[in-house]
């Protein structure tokens, strides 16, 4: 039977990139929603007391958006980081002598690096 191929260190990198990358959509998808919730709020007619409890929900939810952002922001940089590991990993690593047909070649090993 046949032996699994072993991850190149440039494989992993990239596949922990990929899962970074999907986490950040997520939650800038979850911060847009949430400044969207309060805009929205915001914008609509409001009487003076529900606008002082309106502007103080707004400021805690806008808080909460911009700390989804700034981890958001962390992630990217440390997703840059793998990268860039990924890039010398790749460049320090020997050739395996297995060349492939192009883009079409590598399509299905990604995919499958990503699913596991």
């Amino acid at each position: 039977m046949k032996k699994p191929a072993r991850r190149s260190t440039a494989t992993r990198l990239l596949v922990g990139a990929i899962g970074k990358t999907e986490k950040v959509r997520d939650d800038l998808t979850d911060a847009a929603r949430d400044l969207s919730d309060t805009n929205a709020l915001l914008s609509g007619p409001l009487s003076a007391a529900q606008a002082v409890a309106a502007v103080a929900g707004a400021v805690k939810q806008n808080l909460a958006a911009e700390v989804k952002v700034q981890e958001a922001a962390e992630e990217l940089a440390t997703v840059k980081s793998m990268l860039e590991d990924a890039q010398v990993a790749n460049a320090e690593e020997p050739a395996t002598g297995k060349g492939g047909e192009g883009v079409a070649s590598i399509l299905p090993h990604l995919q499958s690096a990503r699913d596991c």
